[in-house]
């Protein structure tokens, strides 16, 4: 085409382009969309670990904090990649659930806690928002601060962390170094109000969401925050969210004033295991705070059967694969192909499935299995990789 014929179509094109880019952006958001914020202090540790969820047709946000201490057992195959990333990574995976992202190091940190999240609840979490402490500060003061009601003189000193706590008790605009300082107190220098505990920490911390939701999205201020945002969420976010969803959301911030803010918190209680004190969640007593949370966002198991399964030989004899492909087949399911894997082996049999829910139905074949989600580890939905004690 000559440039007369491209002159002649450059405004069809452009209007063609833009209408696309509307369609994109004003589309609708999906009715349910659960999420993860991890707020990071100066030793890479998740401060604060809360996880929502956006119901569009309840019009609710339900907010869901995981204590920092809460105790996790991380399963062999991330715990190999964290001891060659850090050798002192504790043998038998048991740590608290902020150290995973220490042991995961700058390439498996995030991604780790997000999956250990997903185990711990059992529900799909597709994305994630890493905000640093000097985000939080910067986003608190970009907005002109918060009002809040902080309930009691908040005072405390660590050196080492360069945090020197002090609030007044009563209602008060918190700027952004005062706000970081109420949602990262946890007990007093003098000992003072011991009944605070993690679970009214992060009950605080949900109720300083909510007063930060309601102030960000005011409508006469809303189109000046999210210009405020923007660099910011360049900078000093790291997320999974792409531009154009971001971009979707921040055009429905005026929408999610009227939502309703919901806190939630599991049910936990404290325990000594090995020497050192954890917060234990009692997962079947959380179960109805987990559906209140999430409903439909539940994990829904799927039916292995209908997906072609690949079994690689993992173990330490010919023939496994083969063996594997007759049984799976008697049982119903469909291998589409057989092979020897070339990566590291162990001596239980791994499941990788593409999302959660898959793969429990082949588990209950193979005693001491292990599922492994990771939808970048093979091309195929469900991989069976036989391994050495079978």
């Amino acid at each position: 085409m000559n440039k007369k014929g491209i002159r002649r179509y450059l405004p069809s094109l452009i209007i063609c382009f833009i209408l696309a880019l509307v369609i994109v952006l004003f589309a609708r958001i999906p009715p349910q969309t659960n999420f993860l914020i991890l707020g990071l202090d100066e030793g890479n540790r998740p401060d604060s670990i809360i996880v929502g969820s956006i119901n569009t047709r309840q019009q609710r946000i339900n907010l869901l904090s995981i204590p920092r201490d809460t105790f996790v057992t991380v399963p062999p195959d991330r715990l190999s990649v964290m001891q060659q990333h850090i050798s002192a990574a504790p043998a038998n995976g048991q740590m608290r659930i902020n150290a995973v992202n220490v042991f995961g190091g700058p390439e498996h940190g995030i991604g780790f806690t997000v999956r250990q999240v997903e185990d711990l609840l059992g529900v799909r979490i597709p994305h994630y928002m890493v905000v640093e402490l000097d985000a939080f500060r910067i986003i608190v003061d970009g907005i002109g601060g918060v009002e809040f009601y902080v309930p009691f003189r908040m005072s405390y000193t660590d050196p080492y962390q360069d945090l020197f706590i002090d609030l007044q008790p009563g209602v008060q605009l918190l700027n952004g170094r005062q706000a970081e300082w109420l949602v990262r107190y946890r007990t007093a220098d003098d000992g003072s109000n011991p009944w605070y505990t993690d679970l009214n920490r992060a009950q605080t911390q949900q109720e300083f969401i909510r007063a930060f939701a309601n102030k960000m999205t005011t409508e006469q201020n809303l189109f000046q925050n999210i210009l405020m945002m923007i660099p910011i969420w360049r900078d000093h976010i790291r997320t999974n969210v792409d531009a154009v969803s971001v971009a979707r959301y921040m055009l429905h911030l005026h929408r999610f004033r009227n939502y309703e803010v919901r806190p939630h918190t599991l049910v936990t209680g404290n325990q000594n295991i090995g020497g050192a004190s954890y917060v234990v969640v009692n997962t079947e007593a959380s179960r109805e705070v987990i559906e209140s949370v999430f409903g439909s966002g539940r994990v829904d198991q799927v039916d292995s059967r209908r997906i072609p399964i690949m079994v690689l030989n993992g173990g330490g004899r010919s023939g496994l694969a083969a063996e594997a492909s007759d049984f799976l087949t008697n049982e119903g399911f469909t291998v589409s192909e057989i092979g020897t894997y070339e990566g590291e082996r162990f001596e239980y049999t791994r499941i990788y499935v593409s999302r959660s829910g898959m793969g429990e139905d082949i588990q209950a074949l193979y005693p001491n299995s292990r599922i492994i989600v990771d939808a970048n580890a093979f091309i195929a939905e469900i991989v069976i990789v036989i391994g050495t004690g079978s």
